[in-house]
């Protein structure tokens, strides 16, 4: 059973709006784990990881918990400093990424991309987003046009608001721990880590290879199929035929009633 259950008073039951966030990161984490070297981890393990709270509330999930986040974050961070020369930088305080320095390394680098959200958030530079397309469905540029100006202070809303949640969780852990975040920051850093984790070379690479894979892969699979139910079928034990019908026995002279003779006896 996947709990979606808080650790405390103020989380309570996972609202509706956390539930696609949750099944975005564990369909990003299951298809990038050969990247991430991590395992092919369950929904239920995904929701373990970011529902596990302390020690003494869960103390025989939390060593699974905190290994399977560590594993995750470093991955993630891995992966995104290889794609990124300014995420490189970043990171280059901390120099080995392991167990014990991750949580370090998630701070720096959650507040480096609170810093440039734009850049992290909407992958072009502020003023350029402002696109939209026509009847001919071509995007034509509507800066400065009504509709762009509301579209664009839309956009700054959103950005700054990431920006701001970004920051905030970078300077609580500062002082304070992964587990020791809400639920809904927990989640909030790893489905931002796997949304930046998709915009990188190495996981659009892997698309791709796994999408011209694909037809093969489906056929093969069908052929394994015919193969195994084949096999299923020269193997399996064959029916016994069933037994012929009983013929009615034949009646004898000591069954004819008495009196009868031999040819009151024939038909």
């Amino acid at each position: 059973e996947v709990d979606l259950t808080g650790s405390d008073d103020e989380d309570g039951e996972m609202a509706d709006a956390m539930v696609g966030p949750v099944f975005a990161a564990w369909g990003t984490l299951r298809r990038a784990a050969r990247t991430l070297q991590i395992p092919d981890l369950s929904l239920e393990a995904v929701v373990a990881l970011l529902d596990a709270s302390s020690a003494e509330e869960r103390p025989a999930l939390l060593p699974t918990a905190v290994q399977a986040v560590a594993d995750v974050v470093i991955g993630l961070l891995q992966a995104l400093s290889v794609d990124s020369k300014g995420a490189e930088k970043a990171l280059a305080p901390v120099s080995v990424l392991n167990v014990h320095t991750w949580p370090e390394a998630l701070r720096v680098y959650l507040r480096y991309a609170a810093a440039r959200p734009y850049q992290m958030l909407v992958s072009c530079p502020r003023g350029e987003q402002n696109e939209l397309c026509n009847d001919n469905e071509k995007e034509e540029g509507v800066l400065g046009t009504e509709d762009g100006e509301r579209r664009r202070a839309v956009m700054d809303t959103e950005v700054a608001a990431q920006g701001a949640t970004l920051l905030r969780i970078a300077e609580h852990l500062e002082a304070g721990s992964f587990w020791t975040l809400k639920l809904k920051d927990r989640l909030h850093v790893v489905a931002f880590l796997c949304e930046q984790l998709l915009e990188t070379n190495a996981f659009r690479q892997e698309a791709e290879v796994e999408e011209e894979q694909l037809p093969f892969i489906l056929r093969m699979r069908r052929d394994m199929m015919d193969a195994i139910r084949e096999e299923e079928a020269a193997t399996a034990p064959q029916p016994k035929p069933a037994p012929p019908p009983e013929k009615p026995p034949e009646k004898s002279d000591k069954d004819a009633p008495p009196g009868a003779s031999s040819a009151d006896k024939k038909p």
